[in-house]
């Protein structure tokens, strides 16, 4: 179930790449950006059984939809969810881990403003 979990966040992710500037597929997005939150935050859940690569995916997402959509998913980055997922990973000492938050703050840093 969990690598059912991350292909689905990371097909997410896919799919925010080849979307370039506002176009009808953006427009689609922020209709699904709700049912997009929704999935993170039940799958993220503290009963989940996830793992901090799966948690790791799922903060590369929530990046993924700040650097498409800006301002329109502060919603999403603003939220518990995202600081607690944050606050997991940095717990790890995975090299893949710290790189991959790093990264992820800055497009956090620079979309919250």
């Amino acid at each position: 179930m969990l690598n059912l979990r991350k292909s689905i966040a990371q097909g997410l992710s896919s799919l925010l790449l080849g979307i370039n500037g506002k176009s009808e597929q953006t427009e689609s997005l922020l209709e699904s950006l709700d049912q997009i939150k929704t999935f993170l935050e039940k799958t993220c859940s503290k009963n989940s059984y996830a793992d901090t690569e799966y948690y790791r995916t799922c903060l590369v997402l929530i990046s993924d939809l700040a650097s498409r959509l800006g301002s329109s998913a502060k919603e999403i980055v603003k939220s518990d969810l995202t600081n607690r997922l944050l606050s997991i990973v940095e717990k790890s000492d995975d090299p893949e881990s710290k790189n991959i938050l790093s990264y992820v703050k800055k497009v956090l840093e620079i979309t919250s403003n």
